[in-house]
């Protein structure tokens, strides 16, 4: 017993959940040489930073204000000095790192909150395998360094509250949360907005002077950001999302968390205490039920479930991706995660500071209300899913230990003979390790069964890109391709035709493509095509939310005139089937102006 002793040990499981967080979360990164659709924008400006030491680079590509959220490309950088390895091989394996200690924090956060271990690494572990989290912090993206960064400062924000020295890390790791990611830092200020206010019913408000300060402090190091640096933020993500001025947008933010912290106190000195009498013989606390328990297990499952049969015939808001069968198969062991954060409803009453968990619930679930109403395409609604995750593994943790551990409950004694109590604690485990190896197993098929778009960029296709850069003259050379690789061509330096080639992937001739290849405003005449097994296979992703198909007629196409195939890269498996390819072609433009010429 002496030898196993460390798994009584709450760090052995602690670290191997982050293990379990952080290896779920690099298979893609091991598996392709890039992960991420906008993995080629990161790419390119953390180059741009290792060739010439700025941290903010001149950004021409695709999109906008990539460049002025750079911590993503500071730590890829350090991370590229420091090994001395290839920036292309080391910065897709760095992130996940970071991505997967997201889970580490979250077990103190639910710690010092709750001051339960077992809470705290059951929420650590759901957090490690969810879905929609795990994804996103896949990528070497900024939202990644984001997340990172938002827990930390979470974390700190609650030691800040009860002492000072904390002052300082908490104001480091805002900056780096700020310099890191907007949206991130949006709903990191939205949580700790709605978490002030709901602690100043519980608190008086005159010993909540440091969190009034920070939030003061935080909103006013975030605005200022965006608006001296950032520029784009304001004139684009607040203004467009929030469908009114930025300036009016941070007016507002101050009336209403000064006007509400002030009401709240003066509410609370006003009530005379027959009404706070009455308001506690009126409180709602009902006993456990089992019963009620499992009818919001099902109510929240049947509820997504429905949801997801609707999104089959009618178009998700925004997005416009319809579900398949496949894909509501996969999504059952989330279904089942969020029945059991529906469950644990039931007995939060049991949580030692729950309240901080429900608001930063609500903040984020209030702003997903108002994405929909809006369809908003700037706060994406499918977005506030990820950050939605997080306070819901708590609400998961307490539904799934309360009512599995029978004897918090008053059984019938016909139970407690037909159920033993180590047969619940089987059971509990049962139930426990199944939803965390679904879910964990779930990841990257759910989303691949959309057949909307696959993100990874293949060894082959890397191949592909560097024999451009080698081989052809960068000045002449315009490549069509799709927007996922366009964003590679352009870290290369490569010039690449983004959203300008729709028709080019699903016309079955040649003559069809014309029109996309002929020289444009967005782009000068097409001389080269870059096709790989994901476009092929899957999907062509031409525009954001948008991705097309091709067929055997329209792949087919490219092996005749005026296409002539200038590289292939292929890997095969043991029984020589291809796994993966890449193609090159040159575009014959002599044959097509004799093709006009004949027209005419």
């Amino acid at each position: 017993m002496t030898r196993w002793g460390f798994l009584k040990s709450w760090q052995f499981w602690l670290l191997l959940i982050t293990g379990i967080a952080i290896a779920v979360r690099s298979i893609p990164a091991w598996m392709n040489a890039a992960w991420g659709g906008d993995f080629g924008i990161y790419y390119g400006l953390t180059s741009r930073f290792v060739e010439n030491q700025q941290i903010f680079n001149e950004y021409n590509g695709w999109g906008g204000m990539y460049n002025y959220f750079p911590v993503l490309y500071i730590f890829s950088a350090c991370g590229h000095w420091i090994t001395g390895v290839d920036l292309l091989w080391v910065m897709p394996k760095i992130a996940p790192v970071f991505g997967g200690l997201t889970v580490f924090i979250f077990y103190f956060i639910v710690y010092e909150l709750t001051k339960r271990r077992d809470l705290a690494l059951l929420s650590s572990l759901f957090l490690a395998v969810i879905p929609f989290h795990v994804y996103q912090t896949s990528h070497a993206a900024p939202l990644t360094m984001g997340h990172f960064f938002m827990m930390l400062s979470v974390y700190l924000f609650l030691k800040f509250m009860d002492e000072k020295k904390y002052a300082v890390p908490l104001l480091i790791s805002t900056v780096f949360l700020i310099m890191s990611h907007h949206l991130t830092t949006y709903f990191f200020l939205i949580a700790i907005f709605c978490i002030v206010v709901i602690k100043s019913i519980h608190t008086d408000l005159r010993s909540m002077y440091r969190d009034v300060v920070y939030v003061t402090i935080a909103s006013s190091l975030t605005f200022g950001y965006w608006i001296f640096i950032a520029k784009p933020v304001i004139s684009t993500f607040m203004n467009t999302g929030l469908s009114m001025s930025s300036y009016l947008v941070i007016l507002l933010f101050y009336i209403a968390f000064y006007g509400l912290l002030f009401g709240i106190a003066a509410l609370k000195k006003n009530t005379p205490p027959w009404a706070h009498r009455i308001a506690q013989t009126l409180r709602f606390n009902p006993a456990h039920s089992r019963k009620r328990a499992l009818k919001y297990f099902f109510a929240g499952f049947v509820f997504i479930l429905s949801t997801e049969i609707v999104f089959m015939f009618v178009n998700f808001p925004v997005s416009g991706i319809r579900l398949k069968p496949l894909s509501i198969l996969y999504s059952i062991p989330m279904l089942l995660f969020i029945g059991f954060g529906c469950l644990g409803v039931e007995y939060l009453k049991n949580v030692k500071n729950r309240w901080f968990f429900q608001a930063w619930l609500c903040a984020i679930l209030a702003s997903f209300i108002y994405s929909l109403v809006t369809v908003n395409t700037t706060l994406f609604p499918d977005r506030h899913v990820e950050y939605l995750t997080i306070p819901a593994c708590l609400f998961a943790a307490v539904g799934v230990t309360y009512f599995f551990r029978y004897r918090e409950h008053k059984l019938s004694a016909s139970f407690k003979k037909k159920l033993s109590y180590p047969s619940i604690q089987v059971l509990f485990v049962l139930v426990v390790f199944g939803l965390v190896f679904s879910n964990a197993v779930a990841v990257y098929p759910v989303y691949q069964s959309l057949e909307w778009m696959d993100e990874s960029i293949p060894n082959e296709t890397a191949s592909a890109i560097d024999w451009i850069r080698s081989n052809l003259d960068k000045n002449t050379t315009m490549v069509a391709t799709d927007l996922r690789l366009s964003k590679m061509m352009w870290a290369e330096g490569i010039n690449a035709t983004f959203e300008g080639t729709n028709h080019t992937w699903t016309c079955d001739t040649w003559v069809g493509c014309i029109a996309d290849f002929d020289a444009k405003d967005t782009h000068q005449m097409v001389t080269h095509v870059l096709i790989d097994d994901v476009m092929r296979d899957v999907s062509v992703n031409v525009h954001v939310l948008h991705s097309v198909y091709m067929t055997n007629e329209s792949y087919l196409k490219f092996s005749q005139e005026p296409f002539s195939l200038v590289y292939r890269n292929v890997t095969v498996d043991q029984n020589n089937e291809e796994v993966h390819w890449a193609e090159v072609y040159s575009v014959n433009w002599t044959f097509i102006e004799q093709y006009r010429i004949v027209k005419d």
